[in-house]
């Protein structure tokens, strides 16, 4: 064990997220534990680890421990491989130190009672919801070495029992403090995206439409809040003048949620002279944008746009909760595509009721989307994972899906590619194929990946990741063994 502990300094660990951590030039910036910390660096000394920036976690993890002995040592989760690595990072942590040990994020906020489901005690108490609530009033108490009782969103275990203390209001974005990028080096997190360097912003919580499988149901409440676009263009212009940030990501769920709001910032990123991206856009946004509007975000910069289609099926998306059809799919890409973005389509497998044929249309729409658009990309098909508390995970345990029963559990499942979670054959091919031919199937490789080799290697392959899936054929598939190795080899000396 460590020795005395500083009682206060609190140390936060970034887990690794999963393969694409070893194709991307840089890791994106851990934003859910800088917007948590945004509230207590007035209070306590904060440390941020990083799994994904570390050659050897386990000696850089054991030196920062042992250097800075902290009285807490908390780690963000997400369902699947963020998962399993916090808890590999928290119980090496518990071997050499007695250091508080607790959990927060999405995951730990929506199914909370089962990170206490854990046989090796891994985690001591979950703080729901958004840290910044929470963070600092909880480190006070453990600090203090005081009762967890009545701090809000933190759930404990008193005498084999979860103590649940009610959730806090959500927080008002605009008045909320920026963040702290000083607990990082900023300029490690610029991932590159067509050979720019981006910088990751948030500026936007939550989504107003009620989708029947999104975690934004639980975790924000079913609400939208959002930073005035006054306050955005301060956020901006330091990310320029402080970071020499020239292209920003924005990873907002749902950015158009007010498309005046997105409009108005759009102008701000033109007189600013930034690139810029979008991750979240629902279909019903863009059909309501005109030309005019549309004209105005090329001419602000805007790159690329992702627009979650998640299933060709008419009747799985209205399963899902989506309200449109698949011509306003088509409608929406050929709209987009007149004024040249990147349009960056989400797509889901593996979804309860999918039939074997409501898959093929899933297939089917992706390739026809691309000869479509020559800049349009598919996600990877991702396998969907029903989040508790929604009404599709409901669903999926009424049709006889197991449900996970513990953090581990939780740690085991895989939304896209990983050598230790098992194939589900439910489609009569293994996902993990399906997922690899759609990695393939279009250029993004080109945008995303910092290796020269795997780029010539991706356009290579190409053409065949597209016979498989016109055809539908994952057998006899080698390039799967070598891609498992190649993905192995490249994250061999982050964590494994």
């Amino acid at each position: 064990m460590s020795g005395q502990k500083n009682r206060r300094t609190a140390l936060l660990l970034q887990p690794g997220l999963g393969y694409m951590d070893s194709l991307r030039s840089a890791p994106s910036m851990p934003l859910g534990l800088l917007h948590a910390s945004s509230m207590t660096t007035d209070s306590f000394r904060i440390i941020i680890f990083d799994q994904r920036t570390s050659r050897d976690w386990r000696r850089d993890l054991a030196n920062t421990i042992n250097k800075e002995n902290p009285f807490a040592i908390g780690a963000t989760m997400f369902i699947g491989p963020p998962t399993a690595n916090a808890l590999s990072m928290l119980g090496f942590a518990s071997n050499i130190s007695n250091a508080h040990r607790f959990v927060g994020g999405v995951l730990p906020s929506i199914a909370p009672e089962t990170c206490f489901n854990d046989e090796e005690k891994r985690i001591e108490s979950v703080i729901c919801g958004e840290g910044e609530s929470s963070l600092d009033a909880f480190l006070e108490r453990v600090s203090a070495r005081e009762s967890l009782e009545g701090v809000p969103g933190v759930y404990f275990v008193r005498g084999g029992v979860v103590v649940k203390n009610p959730l806090p209001p959500l927080i008002d974005l605009d008045s909320a403090p920026e963040i702290p990028y000083a607990l990082v080096r900023p300029e490690k997190y610029v991932p590159a995206y067509g050979g720019r360097k981006t910088f990751y912003i948030e500026t936007s919580r939550g989504c107003p439409f009620k989708c029947g499988y999104c975690y934004n149901s639980v975790f924000n409440r079913g609400a939208w809040r959002a930073q005035s676009p006054q306050r955005v263009r301060e956020r901006l212009i330091r990310a320029k003048d402080e970071f020499g940030a020239n292209s920003v990501y924005f990873v907002d769920d749902n950015f158009f949620a007010d498309k005046q709001r997105g409009l108005e910032i759009a102008s701000m990123l033109m007189d600013l002279r930034m690139e810029w991206q979008l991750q979240g856009v629902d279909i019903q946004s863009v059909k309501k944008m005109t030309s005019e509007d549309l004209a105005l975000l090329k001419k602000s910069g805007l790159v690329r746009i992702s627009i979650g289609v998640e299933s060709g099926s008419d009747r799985v998306r209205r399963f899902l909760g989506k309200s449109f059809s698949n011509s306003d799919v088509y409608a929406s890409i050929s709209k987009l595509k007149e004024f040249g973005f990147i349009v960056f389509c989400s797509f889901m497998c593996d979804i309860p009721t999918e039939t074997v044929s409501e898959l093929r249309e899933s297939v089917t729409m992706a390739l026809n989307a691309t000869r479509l658009h020559s800049n349009l990309r598919v996600s990877p098909f991702y396998r969907h994972v029903p989040s508790p508390g929604t009404r599709i995970y409901q669903a999926s345990v009424e049709a006889g899906r197991p449900a996970p029963e513990t953090i581990a559990d939780w740690g085991s499942i895989s939304f896209d590619w990983d050598e230790n979670a098992k194939d589900d054959k439910s489609y009569g091919v293994p996902y993990q194929r399906l997922h690899m031919a759609t990695l393939f199937c279009d250029h993004k490789s080109r945008e995303y990946s910092s290796s020269a080799a795997f780029r010539f290697l991706a356009a290579l392959y190409r053409p065949i990741a597209r016979f498989r899936l016109k055809k539908m054929f994952f057998g006899l598939m080698p390039e799967a063994v070598v891609f498992e190795r190649f993905l192995k080899r490249r994250s061999a000396s982050s964590t494994r």
